[in-house]
């Protein structure tokens, strides 16, 4: 009895080793994004605080009316409220997870993560679409973490349409939801060069990676996929090589009371 209650501690022991071991990877991942926002963010905001320089410049020549006067400390307020709104959705999406799941709405948390990520270098000249349509979009879920899954799919997606299919074709990124029985299911969907049949088997494995150094750790689609079965949901890709790829994301709806006007 002894030895197998020494076992069973042991055991424990090592299923939260291992938790913890998982729960870093995931924040790991997450730094590593933050690296590279971060270095979007400040190419970013260059242009708006150029600007604020520019028309403190003009206030203080002294040789303007009242009427320029109030409008230049108008546009120069308007530049900082767009500096301090980039900086702001990367510190909220850089705090630390709760790990604790809350009632989310999936559509909003979809268009947060186009919000911040839309100065970013990587998302010029890529449009995209929206057709949200599942009527029903929360989820028991942790909002930081599902933000993070959302996050690193659409800079992938980025990522491939890089390399694009040349200038002549648009590159388009397009996130489609609807219901599914008792689940919320998301598409993300490019038209970039597809995946080959080889590499589309081995994606969500750790540390897989085609992206040139620098752009991702190969650890990106194995924590989604980890992030995703926590939640009891379920992910997956589709493709053809040269025909765009299709991330699927299906999350089970939250089934409980909804308060007036949720979906």
């Amino acid at each position: 009895k002894r030895e197998l209650q020494s076992h069973i501690s042991s055991l424990e022991k090592a299923n939260r080793d291992l938790r913890q071991a998982q729960d870093e990877i995931i924040r790991s991942e997450k730094l590593a994004s933050v690296g590279r926002l971060a270095a979007g963010i400040a190419h970013e905001i260059g242009n708006p605080i150029g600007i604020i320089l520019g028309y403190l410049d003009l206030l203080n020549s002294g040789d303007i009316t009242e009427e320029d006067k109030k409008d230049f400390l108008s546009r120069i307020e308007s530049e900082i409220v767009r500096v301090n709104r980039i900086i702001r959705q990367l510190l909220d999406f850089s705090r630390p997870s709760s790990g604790e799941p809350e009632k989310t709405r999936v559509h909003d948390l979809v268009t947060m993560t186009l919000g911040m990520l839309e100065p970013q270098p990587m998302m010029e000249g890529i449009r995209t679409g929206l057709e949200l349509k599942a009527q029903k979009d929360t989820v028991l879920a942790d909002p930081n973490q599902l933000q993070q899954v959302f996050l690193n799919i659409i800079m992938n997606a980025a990522d491939a349409l890089t390399g694009g299919k040349g200038e002549r074709t648009p590159r388009q990124l397009t996130i489609r939801s609807e219901k599914v029985e008792g689940s919320i299911e998301l598409r993300f969907s490019d038209n970039g060069p597809g995946i080959p049949d080889k590499e589309l088997l081995r994606i969500f494995d750790p540390f897989y990676t085609t992206k040139e150094p620098g752009k991702g750790t190969g650890l990106g689609l194995s924590v989604c996929y980890r992030i995703v079965e926590g939640m009891g949901g379920a992910i997956r890709a589709e493709s053809k090589s040269g025909e765009g790829a299709t991330v699927i994301v299906s999350l089970p709806l939250y089934e409980g009371q909804h308060p007036r006007g949720e979906g």
